[in-house]
């Protein structure tokens, strides 16, 4: 998507205005320089309205969209506003159009119009109008275009102020979620997520169904009792979620008044030392459950060695073969036996009668490999290899159960240090250090109860899966049996085998993507601020900051910036790399790849000179079409400097000093 021309009628403070935006592709950066209050907001938003609707705008009174000078100067009952843009997108030109006619007193709706208008493959020049939300035929094809070009979900990754680019870098709830939800909705996982969604629920019913269908109390007794555990996993999901986002919120918190600590110089080497032996005892704590896991299933193995080796050695001198060899026929398997009874026949010719076949049953008992000697025989051979590895397996844990209480000692020595570095902080005279370190001691202390209770809830989380995993097992062995259920069987099993590979398809697109857009982020990241930090995700897309050590970072002002625009970079990049993949062997014309713009209101408005530099020296390169919002102050110096090659359109646009600063029109633009 490139933005060729913005054009707005009556729209909030402007009468009429007409931006031309650059589309070359060596000159992809327009800027439109401005004041506070003079509409930047307001003419980013209107490029929302028009796409989508009152709906995703982000403006006061959304409703009250007619300008105020016509509104109060006007005679006529209705009047109306509009928001015209021009996007290329593949190659093609859609002009898409967003009318509204209203009450001129009251601003109510009278009437409300979108269209677009292109030419087709044939270069025959089509116009779709629908009402908003219409479900008439042309209504949704406009929706699909919209859709094809940007979709809502979407568009809040292309269109950005500078408080919610702050917001992306805080790594808070909030934020956390905006990213997972852009990663989702650029691979399809919000698809993906409610399909199983929908089809866990049809598979709920039909299980219902299922037992409806039999008058089995056991069946129905099974059923009630999965719905519990399956409501009682849930609740105990959402209780989790809920403690990993204090927790998350609450390390925030910590971050923040590690941020403002460090700030006082007296205690600054104190909170550095603090920062490090918490990252060291989190390590430790790591490293510790890992070694427990070790050593209670080591322990476990080797206790089984040693009381095959103590049975062994006690019964190892009685001949538990000797009656059995004696009756065992040499050369000849078990499964000659099971030959003979099966034709009838004797090898003689004799018919088989019942006393022969109870007396082959018999000899059947002391034939190989099913023999008491062949059991025997290959304990003895699996003894022998077990019994090679006993010494090493014995040395192995002695060494993990040692580095256990080393690592515990450790714990306890770095624990005392850190005890004793917050008493030095928190005794420190001035008040605002007092209150911080007592906060922040407070925060600790909540992180440490939730994250017990979080445990605990896991356990309950895996605990309800295995009773739902048993008594699913035993409810299908049960259905199994009901005839009359056939139907219902086919469709319930269809719709598990369904779930299950929707759920592995979902798991490995998920893992793969997760590295994908990793490595990216870091890239960029990288480039902008030169340091040996790192952008980290979690299965669930949740983003964190570590040092080079892989401790917890404490990202600066800057640098929360930078990982905001690493952030969505990295997942445009990967929205490219998708597309590709989803054309890749087909008849496709490359030379119309899908392009995408960004669109920025004051970005660098808390950056320094440094941060500001690098990041505007990143964007031009990273996409198709850059347009700036941005105050002069803001953009002059090493914005100015690092865009000034990549400007196609540059304007500036002033607030005039009458009775119309709320009626702007093409005379306050200025063209640079």
């Amino acid at each position: 998507m490139k933005i060729k021309t913005l054009k707005l009628r009556n729209f909030r403070q402007f009468m009429e205005m007409d931006l031309e935006f650059s589309v070359c592709p060596t000159k992809n950066v327009s800027v439109i320089i401005a004041e506070n209050s003079t509409g930047k907001t307001t003419l980013m938003q209107s490029i929302k309205w028009c796409l989508y609707g009152d709906e995703e705008t982000e403006l006061d009174n959304k409703l009250h969209l007619l300008n105020k000078y016509v509104q109060k100067t006007s005679n006529k009952e209705k009047e109306k506003l509009s928001v015209q843009l021009v996007i290329e997108e593949e190659g093609i030109d859609y002009e898409i159009t967003r009318f509204r006619e209203v009450y001129r007193k009251s601003n109510k709706i009278y009437n409300e119009i979108i269209s677009i208008e292109f030419k087709d493959s044939s270069g025959e020049t089509k116009i779709l109008t629908s009402p908003p939300g219409d479900s008439t035929l042309d209504g949704k094809k406009i929706n699909r275009m919209i859709n094809k070009i940007l979709t809502k979900e979407m568009s809040h990754y292309f269109l950005f102020d500078g408080e919610r680019i702050n917001d992306l870098g805080n790594n808070n709830a909030k934020s956390r979620s905006d990213i997972r939800n852009a990663i989702g909705a650029i691979n399809g996982f919000n698809i993906l997520d409610n399909s199983l969604r929908a089809l866990n629920n049809m598979k709920r019913f039909y299980k219902s169904n299922l037992s409806e269908g039999t008058n089995d109390k056991k069946i129905k007794k099974l059923n009630h009792d999965m719905i519990i555990h399956e409501d009682l996993r849930k609740d105990y999901k959402l209780e989790n979620n809920k403690i990993q986002k204090e927790i998350k919120e609450s390390e925030s918190k910590i971050n923040k008044l590690d941020n403002e600590l460090s700030l006082y110089d007296q205690i600054q080497d104190l909170t550095k030392q603090r920062k490090e032996l918490e990252g060291k005892i989190e390590k430790n704590s790591s490293k510790l459950q890992e070694m427990g896991k070790n050593i209670l299933f080591d322990s476990y193995n080797y206790r089984i060695k040693m009381m095959m080796a103590l049975l062994n050695k006690k019964y190892r001198n009685i001949n538990f073969n000797e009656e059995y060899d004696k009756k065992t026929i040499s050369s000849m398997q078990a499964s000659a036996i099971d030959e003979i009874i099966k034709r009838g026949v004797c090898i003689c010719g004799e018919k088989i009668t019942d006393r022969h076949k109870d007396h082959l049953l018999e000899q059947r008992n002391y034939q190989p490999p099913i023999s008491n000697s062949q059991l025997v025989r290959i304990f003895q051979n699996n003894l022998k290899d077990e019994m090679a590895g006993m010494n090493t397996a014995y040395q192995y844990l002695q060494r993990i159960k040692n580095d256990y209480i080393e690592t515990i000692d450790n714990m306890g020595i770095e624990k005392e240090s850190l005890l004793e570095l917050s008493e030095k902080i928190g005794n420190n005279d001035s008040i605002g250090i007092k209150q911080k370190n007592n906060e922040r001691l407070e925060l600790k202390n909540r992180i440490s109860e939730l994250s017990k209770r979080k445990n605990i809830v896991e356990y309950h989380i895996e605990n309800e899966k295995k009773e739902l995993n048993t008594k699913e097992k035993l409810y299908k062995e049960l259905i199994n049996e009901k005839n009359k259920n056939i139907f219902n069987k086919i469709k319930y099993d269809l719709i598990d085998d369904s779930i299950m590979i929707l759920e592995e398809r979902n798991k490995k697109d998920r893992i793969a993507r997760k590295y994908q857009i990793e490595k990216i982020a870091n890239n960029h990241f990288s480039e902008i601020i030169y340091k040996n930090k790192k952008l980290s995700l979690n299965d669930n897309f949740e983003y964190s900051v570590t040092e080079a050590d892989g401790s917890p970072a404490s990202p600066s002002e800057g640098e929360r910036i930078s990982i905001s625009m690493s952030l969505i970079l990295a997942i445009i990049d990967a929205h490219k790399e998708i597309i590709k993949e989803k054309n890749k062997g087909q008849d496709y014309d490359y030379s119309n790849e899908k392009d995408f713009a960004i669109i920025l209101d004051a970005a660098f408005a808390t950056l320094d000179n440094q941060f500001s530099k690098r990041i505007s020296e990143k964007l031009p390169q990273s996409v198709e079409q850059l347009i700036l919002f941005s105050t002069e102050r803001q953009y002059k110096g090493p914005v100015e400097d690092s865009l000034e090659e990549h400007i196609g359109k540059k304007y500036k646009l002033s607030i005039p000093k009458t009775e119309r600063e709320n009626a702007l029109t093409n005379e306050e633009l200025e063209v640079l």
